[in-house]
């Protein structure tokens, strides 16, 4: 479900924040019944330049950020500062955009001044304008405060009276921002996308046939018509969507808000209203003190399970082709498919009983620790497969993990705990953040399994166990992931010498309590949000990581 409704949002190019409410109503041109395809909108021109000077002081390019404001004020006096600007497109019987933008108008004459540098301004009468830009057409028309302007003079003979409809409170949300009524794009260029798409995926497909078995293409087949089928779902079941950018000077953040709505009655829609009152037994891989946390908490309908499973397949049946490619025989094929099948299985029973629950951590302090875990069908049947599986590795087999099944239990969770030496092949780096060998712990319980690595792998499962007894969280949202990028990039220096890198790094470190990345998901009524958040300090980071580049290679 959470997979399919992330393709669907970003396929469709999303739905915004937490105000879905205000852009359900038909948003209907005054005096006609053409809906605007397209709506963009542009926040009031004092809160945008002052948000784009704070992200450009922010990335150490002030300049630019200063040009921008300046060479925005050279043509734009005239405008209402205090009111947003956008475009809507709409789609003639033809097939064919009609865009209209419209700006707020303080001062008609004030604004033409400056456009008169570029060619003669015609006053048509009955408030309409003409101008011409190098080979190009610009018509215009005052009306009501407002400054409407199209490539075609006839764009504007019905415009609507008021913008503001038109635009709801996204301005207020965001700086920029785009809103699709997907429901009002034509058939045939919903048709012509999917077509597309399916040629795409024929060639793909055809270029990968040549390395692949029959099975191995019969199931890719398979995989990619569910693929293609979702896709189609999505365009006809989809509603609404939305981008939107803003930023948030106060906390000290960039935010990006991507979502879709759904038509009502739809299986999506049906899908998203199941989502509403999740619960997850994994609190604490959310309420983490870590560098990095993710907790995904999604129900799994039958329709979403059935096209998962032969997913599964498809990915064994490629692993299968690249050991072949390696050099594995028969045997060792054959002895990776013990260990294969009771995860594929615990896997499908999983996907059948209908929920999926769980996440990771990763902490650096005292070296790279990762713990991930989730809810599955049978952690003790998975235990059973894999021990028996293990039993059939030749005792003189060399570089194979070595697993000490059923080591120790805590809080009913039984560890069985090992090692896998590092190949000779590995590189410093791997040998610098492992040692020698990889230490993990599998943990298993009748309804979870856990997998730790690293060299405190044991206590740090035993702690994360602790911790998620009593942890509580308010809202249990579809996803969450946090990541605190300084002490992951300055455990990275300890890894790898870089200068760039540890320019990176310091500039993270001195920006350390605003220095985090996030993705997190919202259920609204009929739709979901995909919100992302970049903090000051990361830009900054980049920032720096652009200068120290050079000119030559990406840098301001």
């Amino acid at each position: 479900m959470l997979r399919s409704l992330i393709r669907s949002t970003f396929v469709c190019a999303a739905f915004s924040s937490a105000t879905v409410s205000s852009l359900v109503p038909a948003l209907m041109a005054q005096g006609t019944d053409e809906r605007p395809t397209l709506v963009v909108t542009i926040a009031p021109l004092d809160r945008t330049l002052k948000d784009i000077s704070y992200i450009m002081r922010a990335a150490g390019a002030a300049e630019i950020g200063g040009t921008v404001s300046g060479v925005v004020n050279a043509y734009t006096s005239g405008l209402d500062r205090s009111k947003p600007a956008g475009i809507a497109v709409r789609i003639d019987e033809n097939q064919n955009p009609i865009p209209v933008a419209f700006l707020p108008i303080s001062d008609l004459e004030g604004f033409f001044e400056p456009l008169k540098l570029f060619g003669e301004i015609d006053n048509l009468g009955d408030g309409m304008y003409a101008m011409s830009i190098g080979p190009q057409s610009v018509f215009a028309k005052s009306k009501g405060g407002w400054l409407y302007l199209a490539p075609q003079e006839e764009f504007l003979k019905n415009v609507v009276a008021d913008p503001m409809v038109l635009m709801g409170k996204m301005s207020e949300r965001y700086d920029l921002s785009f809103r699709i009524d997907v429901q009002g794009i034509p058939k045939n260029i919903k048709d012509t996308l999917i077509e597309g798409i399916k040629g795409s995926y024929e060639q793909t497909r055809a270029a990968q046939a040549t390395k692949q078995s029959p099975e191995e293409r019969a199931a890719a087949e398979v995989v990619g018509r569910q693929q293609i089928e979702q896709m189609e779902q999505m365009m006809l079941e989809t509603k609404e969507a939305v981008i939107g950018w803003s930023v948030d000077q106060a906390n000290k953040k960039m935010l990006l808000d991507v979502g879709a709505q759904f038509m009502a009655g739809s299986n999506l829609e049906k899908q998203v209203a199941g989502l509403a009152n999740l619960q997850t037994q994994f609190a604490a891989f959310q309420t983490a003190e870590s560098p990095s946390n993710l907790r995904f908490t999604s129900a799994v309908t039958p329709e979403d399970a059935s096209r998962m499973i032969p997913t599964i397949k498809a990915a064994w049946d490629g692993a299968v082709q690249e050991m072949k490619q390696a050099g594995a025989g028969p045997k060792d094929i054959e002895l990776a498919s013990e260990f294969f099948n009771p995860l594929r299985e615990m896997l499908e029973a999983t996907l059948k009983e209908g929920v999926l629950d769980g996440g990771a951590i990763v902490s650096v302090d005292g070296g790279l620790n990762v713990v991930a875990g989730g809810r599955v069908s049978d952690g003790i049947k998975l235990a059973a497969g894999l021990k028996q599986a293990y039993g059939k590795i030749p005792s003189n087999k060399p570089g194979e993990p070595t697993v000490n099944f059923d080591a120790s239990k805590y809080k009913n969770v039984t560890f069985h705990t090992g090692s896998a030496p590092l190949p000779p092949t590995a590189n410093d780096e791997a040998k610098k953040v492992f040692g020698n060998e990889v230490k993990f712990v599998i943990g298993t319980a009748s309804k979870a399994v856990y997998v730790a690595v690293g060299k405190d792998c044991e206590g740090r499962l035993k702690a994360f166990l602790d911790k998620n007894e009593t942890a509580k969280l308010e809202k249990i949202t579809p996803m969450e992931l946090h990541t605190d990028l300084a002490p992951l990039m300055a455990f990275a220096t300890t890894i790898q010498a870089n200068p760039i890198l540890q320019m990176v790094t310091e500039k993270l470190q001195e920006f350390s309590s605003n220095d985090s990345v996030g993705i997190t998901t919202m259920v609204v009524p009929g739709g979901m949000i995909y919100r992302t958040t970049i903090e000051e300090g990361v830009l900054r980071a980049a920032g720096a990581a652009a200068k120290g580049a050079g000119p030559g290679l990406g840098g301001f």
